[in-house]
Protein backbone atom coordinates (compact mmCIF):
# COMPACT_ATOMS: atom_id res chain seq x y z
CA UNK A 1 0.00 0.00 0.00
CA UNK A 2 1.29 3.43 -1.21
CA UNK A 3 1.31 6.63 2.02
CA UNK A 4 2.17 9.50 0.19
CA UNK A 5 4.28 7.93 -2.34
CA UNK A 6 5.87 5.54 -0.28
CA UNK A 7 5.24 1.53 0.01
CA UNK A 8 4.54 0.28 3.48
CA UNK A 9 3.06 -2.69 4.92
CA UNK A 10 -1.16 -2.86 6.06
CA UNK A 11 -0.29 -2.80 9.41
CA UNK A 12 1.93 0.42 9.03
CA UNK A 13 -0.03 2.73 7.28
CA UNK A 14 -2.47 4.32 9.44
CA UNK A 15 0.89 4.71 12.26
CA UNK A 16 2.81 6.66 9.15
CA UNK A 17 -0.27 8.78 8.45
CA UNK A 18 -0.95 9.84 11.87
CA UNK A 19 3.02 10.50 12.40
CA UNK A 20 2.88 12.70 8.95
CA UNK A 21 -0.44 14.27 10.39
CA UNK A 22 1.44 15.11 13.32
CA UNK A 23 4.37 16.60 11.70
CA UNK A 24 2.69 19.08 9.81
CA UNK A 25 0.45 20.14 12.29
CA UNK A 26 2.86 20.32 15.04
CA UNK A 27 6.79 21.01 13.39
CA UNK A 28 7.33 20.55 10.19
CA UNK A 29 6.05 18.81 6.82
CA UNK A 30 8.04 15.38 6.45
CA UNK A 31 9.01 13.70 3.25
CA UNK A 32 8.51 10.04 4.10
CA UNK A 33 10.86 9.19 0.71
CA UNK A 34 13.55 11.27 2.45
CA UNK A 35 14.39 8.05 5.60
CA UNK A 36 13.48 4.60 5.23
CA UNK A 37 10.59 3.20 7.66
CA UNK A 38 11.53 -0.45 8.16
CA UNK A 39 9.35 -3.68 8.38
CA UNK A 40 6.70 -3.36 10.98
CA UNK A 41 7.60 -5.88 14.10
CA UNK A 42 4.92 -7.25 15.63
CA UNK A 43 4.64 -6.25 19.20
CA UNK A 44 5.89 -2.76 18.49
CA UNK A 45 5.63 0.80 18.51
CA UNK A 46 7.08 2.86 16.08
CA UNK A 47 8.56 6.60 16.22
CA UNK A 48 9.84 8.82 13.74
CA UNK A 49 12.29 11.42 15.02
CA UNK A 50 13.41 14.19 13.06
CA UNK A 51 16.84 16.57 13.55
CA UNK A 52 15.15 19.65 12.60
CA UNK A 53 12.90 19.72 15.72
CA UNK A 54 14.21 20.12 18.92
CA UNK A 55 13.56 18.40 21.80
CA UNK A 56 12.49 21.81 23.61
CA UNK A 57 9.93 21.93 20.47
CA UNK A 58 8.14 18.59 21.14
CA UNK A 59 7.89 19.55 24.98
CA UNK A 60 6.09 23.10 24.40
CA UNK A 61 3.47 20.82 21.96
CA UNK A 62 3.31 18.14 25.01
CA UNK A 63 2.38 21.14 27.09
CA UNK A 64 -0.58 22.09 24.93
CA UNK A 65 -1.94 18.54 25.56
CA UNK A 66 -1.11 18.18 29.32
CA UNK A 67 0.42 19.20 32.17
CA UNK A 68 4.57 19.17 32.26
CA UNK A 69 7.51 19.76 34.34
CA UNK A 70 11.45 19.84 33.21
CA UNK A 71 14.21 20.70 35.20
CA UNK A 72 16.89 21.77 33.07
CA UNK A 73 17.05 23.97 29.47
CA UNK A 74 16.03 21.00 26.92
CA UNK A 75 18.05 22.94 24.33
CA UNK A 76 21.27 21.83 25.85
CA UNK A 77 20.34 18.00 24.82
CA UNK A 78 22.45 16.23 22.39
CA UNK A 79 21.73 12.94 20.73
CA UNK A 80 24.51 11.47 20.48
CA UNK A 81 23.87 8.71 17.59
CA UNK A 82 20.79 9.85 15.75
CA UNK A 83 20.76 12.32 13.08
CA UNK A 84 18.23 13.54 9.92
CA UNK A 85 14.96 11.90 10.12
CA UNK A 86 14.86 8.22 12.07
CA UNK A 87 11.70 5.91 12.31
CA UNK A 88 12.90 3.19 15.26
CA UNK A 89 10.62 0.28 16.45
CA UNK A 90 10.32 -0.05 20.30
CA UNK A 91 8.43 -3.01 22.36
CA UNK A 92 4.73 -2.24 22.72
CA UNK A 93 4.82 -1.72 26.38
CA UNK A 94 3.94 0.84 28.92
CA UNK A 95 6.88 0.33 30.92
CA UNK A 96 10.49 0.86 29.72
CA UNK A 97 12.63 -2.43 29.31
CA UNK A 98 12.37 -4.61 32.33
CA UNK A 99 15.71 -6.52 31.67
CA UNK A 100 17.47 -3.45 32.19
CA UNK A 101 16.35 -2.33 35.14
CA UNK A 102 19.37 -1.26 37.59
CA UNK A 103 21.87 -0.63 35.00
CA UNK A 104 23.37 3.05 34.73
CA UNK A 105 23.82 4.79 31.58
CA UNK A 106 27.82 3.92 31.64
CA UNK A 107 26.75 -0.01 32.23
CA UNK A 108 24.30 0.52 29.24
CA UNK A 109 27.24 1.84 26.91
CA UNK A 110 29.49 -0.68 28.47
CA UNK A 111 27.16 -3.66 27.10
CA UNK A 112 26.99 -1.64 23.80
CA UNK A 113 23.21 -0.54 23.56
CA UNK A 114 23.61 3.17 23.64
CA UNK A 115 22.95 3.72 19.90
CA UNK A 116 20.23 1.38 20.15
CA UNK A 117 18.83 3.42 23.68
CA UNK A 118 15.74 5.51 23.23
CA UNK A 119 16.39 9.61 22.68
CA UNK A 120 14.59 12.36 24.71
CA UNK A 121 13.14 13.57 21.13
CA UNK A 122 11.77 10.04 20.83
CA UNK A 123 10.87 9.57 24.36
CA UNK A 124 8.66 13.01 24.31
CA UNK A 125 7.33 12.00 21.24
CA UNK A 126 5.90 8.51 22.27
CA UNK A 127 4.67 10.11 24.94
CA UNK A 128 2.92 12.88 22.86
CA UNK A 129 1.97 9.75 20.33
CA UNK A 130 0.57 7.42 23.20
CA UNK A 131 -1.50 10.33 24.96
CA UNK A 132 -3.03 11.63 21.60
CA UNK A 133 -4.69 7.63 21.20
CA UNK A 134 -5.62 6.93 24.48
CA UNK A 135 -5.45 10.04 26.97
CA UNK A 136 -3.11 8.77 29.50
CA UNK A 137 0.59 8.79 29.89
CA UNK A 138 3.01 5.88 29.98
CA UNK A 139 5.79 5.29 32.50
CA UNK A 140 3.11 5.38 35.50
CA UNK A 141 6.03 3.49 37.75
CA UNK A 142 9.36 4.42 36.28
CA UNK A 143 12.04 6.73 34.82
CA UNK A 144 12.61 6.05 31.11
CA UNK A 145 16.35 7.00 30.77
CA UNK A 146 16.88 8.52 27.57
CA UNK A 147 20.19 7.16 27.30
CA UNK A 148 21.34 8.02 23.79
CA UNK A 149 20.93 11.55 24.81
CA UNK A 150 23.37 13.76 26.72
CA UNK A 151 22.67 17.23 28.49
CA UNK A 152 25.99 19.48 28.17
CA UNK A 153 27.51 18.07 31.41
CA UNK A 154 27.03 14.49 30.76
CA UNK A 155 23.73 13.95 32.72
CA UNK A 156 21.41 11.80 30.87
CA UNK A 157 17.93 12.90 30.60
CA UNK A 158 15.17 10.74 31.88
CA UNK A 159 11.03 11.49 31.58
CA UNK A 160 7.87 10.06 33.96
CA UNK A 161 4.84 10.70 35.12
CA UNK A 162 5.74 8.94 38.21
CA UNK A 163 6.35 10.97 40.77
CA UNK A 164 4.48 14.28 39.65
CA UNK A 165 0.37 12.99 40.09
CA UNK A 166 -0.15 12.49 36.12
CA UNK A 167 2.58 15.46 34.90
CA UNK A 168 4.89 14.63 32.94
CA UNK A 169 8.22 15.51 34.18
CA UNK A 170 11.41 15.53 32.84
CA UNK A 171 14.70 15.39 34.43
CA UNK A 172 18.02 14.09 34.42
CA UNK A 173 20.35 11.24 36.05
CA UNK A 174 24.16 10.89 36.33
CA UNK A 175 25.51 8.32 33.61
CA UNK A 176 26.19 6.60 36.82
CA UNK A 177 23.33 6.55 38.44
CA UNK A 178 21.34 2.93 39.20
CA UNK A 179 17.73 2.56 40.43
CA UNK A 180 15.01 0.06 39.81
CA UNK A 181 12.95 2.16 38.10
CA UNK A 182 15.61 3.88 36.07
CA UNK A 183 14.73 2.27 32.92
CA UNK A 184 15.80 2.71 29.16
CA UNK A 185 13.43 1.61 26.00
CA UNK A 186 16.31 0.06 23.66
CA UNK A 187 15.28 0.26 19.75
CA UNK A 188 13.86 -3.40 18.22
CA UNK A 189 16.27 -4.22 15.64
Amino acid sequence: MKVHGITVGQEQTSELAFWLALYKEEFVELDPRGFSIPKARPGTWFVIADERVSASRIYNVCRKHFSCEKSFDLDTVKDTHLTGTTCRFFKAVLKPDEEHKNRSANDLQKLGLTPRCITLKECLLLELWYWKKTSKHLDGENWTSCVCSRCQDGSVPRVSSRRSGGCLDVAWALPTDKREFFRPRVAVL
